[in-house]
């Protein structure tokens, strides 16, 4: 959530942001976690095989990430940290003892 939407994730692979008053205002396909940040909503395709950037204003897809196919599809937790002109993501797969790094581009 952000000071203008609520963003959900369905069951069936679908993100919708909702405002304020409770009008849709996009909906794409993606999955949670979602994580919130700058202009972006950071989340998981609806295949799982690629992390996506998603520009809040519009819904669009601004970038994609892959993922390792052997990805548990219910087992995963996102982090975002930012230094300087940097920001990193780090996803996590504790079942397998793993923390993957992304650099994102901004």
């Amino acid at each position: 959530m952000d000071r203008k939407n609520l963003y959900v994730s369905t069951h069936e692979g679908i993100i919708t942001a909702a405002g304020t008053d409770g009008k849709v205002r996009w909906s794409c396909s993606g999955r949670a976690p979602l994580i919130v940040h700058a202009g972006s909503l950071i989340t998981v395709s609806e295949d799982y095989l690629s992390l996506q950037i998603i520009d809040r204003r519009t819904g669009k897809v601004t970038g994609l990430y892959s993922l390792p196919k052997y990805l548990p599809v219910n087992e995963n937790t996102f982090a975002v940290a930012g230094c300087s002109r940097y920001t990193y993501l780090f996803f996590q797969i504790p079942s397998q003892n793993r923390i993957l790094c992304y650099l994102i581009n901004k």
